[in-house]
C-alpha cells in the first residue's frame, strides 16, 4: 500500500542520510575530548567539563530517536497488517533506540521486506 511504501521510503532517507551526521559528530567530540583530555595532561576528568560531554551525548541521541520515528512507525504498521509478531516488534522497537543498532535494524527492515516481495 502507499502508507506501507511512504514509511519505508521515509525510514531508508531519514536513517541513511543521518549516517554522515552521527559520523562527523562522533569524530568531532572523540577528537575534542583528546585535544582536552591531552591538554589537561587528565587533569580535565576531575572538573565539570565530562558533564558537557555527557549533555552532548543526550542531545545526540534526542535526535537519534527523531530519525527513528519512521522506523517505528513502520513497525507498528507491520504488526496492525499481521506481517511481524508481538516478539519481532519488540526487538525491532529496541533496536531503532540504540545508536548503530537502529542503522543495521533499518537495513535488516528494508531487505525482509524486499525479499518477502520477491518469493511472493
Amino acid at each position: 500500500s502507499n502508507d506501507e511504501l511512504g514509511l519505508r521510503i521515509g525510514m531508508k532517507r531519514m536513517k541513511l542520510a543521518s549516517i554522515p551526521f552521527f559520523l562527523a559528530n562522533f569524530l568531532y567530540f572523540i577528537l575534542l575530548a583528546i585535544i582536552l583530555f591531552g591538554a589537561s595532561r587528565g587533569f580535565i576528568i576531575f572538573t565539570p567539563i565530562p558533564l558537557l560531554f555527557l549533555m552532548v551525548i543526550g542531545m545526540t541521541y534526542v535526535i537519534m530517536v527523531g530519525t527513528s520515528v519512521y522506523g517505528i512507525s513502520y513497525i507498528i504498521y507491520q504488526k496492525k497488517c499481521g506481517q511481524i509478531t508481538k516478539g519481532k516488534m519488540a526487538v525491532h522497537m529496541v533496536a531503532q533506540l540504540i545508536f548503530v543498532l537502529d542503522i543495521i535494524d533499518t537495513v535488516v527492515l528494508i531487505f525482509s521486506k524486499r525479499n518477502s516481495e520477491k518469493n511472493a
